[in-house]
């Protein structure tokens, strides 16, 4: 029909027909992407208060989360929640708190010491270092005799074999 072109055509308020040009894009008939409007952050960004603990609230803390999970059968999850810090945190204060405990023990029982059976423990940092350093020297002796071995294992082998 005629005038059926118009008939779809944006109206004014006065009820006259529009013109519309529509022209053929340059894309090669891909859609337009839309555009959205950039968001503008109304307020500033939420900044977390960093809160230190001293080490008898860490304490404190560590047992109240300890006590629900052994007793009341609380998830670790809800228990640190419970207690207001997150799970990491309990791990980072659980591990700062372990070497206290496992260096005295450690030091006691586990170390064999190589000079002599009858060694004492040692009762101070200065001692463990200095106890450290013979063990490497004696590592470092070890291995210097286990590698003239094998060096001369490895000779004798080649004149058998006449390899040289």
């Amino acid at each position: 029909m005629i005038g059926d072109e118009h008939q779809n055509a944006p109206t004014d308020v006065s009820g006259d027909v529009q013109d519309t040009d529509v022209q053929p894009s340059d894309d090669g008939g891909r859609k337009a992407r839309k555009r959205t409007p950039k968001k503008v952050p109304s307020e500033k960004p939420v900044t977390r208060q960093i809160r230190r603990h001293t080490p008898s609230e860490r304490a404190e803390k560590i047992r109240r989360i300890e006590d629900s999970l052994a007793k009341d059968g609380l998830s670790l999850k809800a228990a640190v929640e419970a207690v207001g810090i997150s799970d990491q945190t309990y791990y980072q204060w659980k591990r700062a708190e372990k070497p206290a405990d496992v260096s005295s023990t450690l030091s006691a029982s586990s170390v064999p010491s190589v000079s002599s059976p009858s060694a004492t423990p040692p009762a101070s940092v200065g001692s463990e270092l200095a106890e450290l350093i013979k063990l490497e020297e004696e590592n470092q002796r070890l291995r210097r005799l286990l590698g003239e071995k094998l060096r001369a294992e490895n000779a004798e082998l080649r004149r058998r074999l006449e390899l040289d």
